[in-house]
């Protein structure tokens, strides 16, 4: 079915961002009408990761941070990376030192499920 079916693109390690889905890993990204190259997929993602949508993203939370708050937001993401990094080297996501980075992706990963103030819901969908 190579070049005939939309690819299903997944992340493994599910990135804070506006336009990945925190449950799924799957990125908002519209194939149609594109041939479905390996080339064009991986430019679409880059393209996607470095410039967040934030209107119907699909990551509110994630949404909300980069309007609001660019450095939380920055620091989120250095986080998660550092935190993939480690397990991915068969090592806990995180030093017994690293409260401050632990602790703010666990409230970005538990605001998942938390009610969003009225001005970001406009981008929720």
């Amino acid at each position: 079915e190579y070049n005939t079916k939309a690819p299903e693109v997944v992340f493994m390690t599910i990135p804070f961002h506006p336009n990945i889905d925190m449950d799924t890993g799957k990125p908002c990204i519209d194939f149609v009408g594109e041939e479905y190259r390996v080339q064009s997929i991986l430019l679409a993602i880059q393209t996607l990761l470095s410039n967040p949508t934030t209107e119907n993203a699909v990551n509110p939370h994630a949404a909300h941070a980069y309007q609001n708050s660019p450095r939380t937001y920055r620091q989120m993401i250095l986080d998660c990376v550092y935190a993939s990094k480690r397990v991915a080297a068969g090592l806990p996501a995180y030093n017994d030192d690293d409260d401050d980075a632990r602790q703010r992706i666990d409230v970005g990963i538990a605001s998942s499920s938390s009610p969003l103030p009225a001005s970001a819901s406009k981008s929720v969908r």
